[in-house]
């Protein structure tokens, strides 16, 4: 009996293992933010393709000078599959955070880098 459920548990993990499930052992946590938080997204979503530059708007929400950090809610980025969401990016450069305020729109561009997106230009847009 005891045989029997270790291999019932090994069948178990190797299904939700298996690429594409969408169970939670099946889950890619990588790359973004979910919905107004910095949680992280599924399989289902896309991931930035890495050193690809991708241009988006959005409002800042959090500026982290000492962190060389911005968090900022963008709208849905239909290229990558990713929903409105709220997401931390770091800055290529510390310069980049200079005149940024919490409630400012901008416009940025990101690149994938690894696990991290990173903004390599930023702009306040009227």
């Amino acid at each position: 009996m005891n045989r029997q459920l270790v291999s019932i548990l090994a069948l178990l993990f190797v299904i939700a293992s298996f690429p594409g499930n969408t169970t939670a052992a099946g889950h890619d946590h990588s790359g973004h933010g979910t919905s107004r938080s910095e949680g992280h997204g599924s399989n289902t979503a896309g991931r930035a393709e890495p050193g690809k530059v991708y241009t988006i708007k959005g409002v800042i929400e959090a500026v982290e000078r000492e962190s060389g950090k911005v968090t900022i809610h963008h709208p849905a980025i239909p290229e990558l599959k990713w929903p409105a969401m709220t997401m931390r990016f770091a800055v290529e450069s510390p310069d980049l955070l200079e005149g940024l305020a919490v409630g400012q729109t901008v416009r940025f561009d990101f690149r994938a880098a690894g696990e991290d997106n990173v903004i390599v230009d930023i702009e306040n847009v009227r």
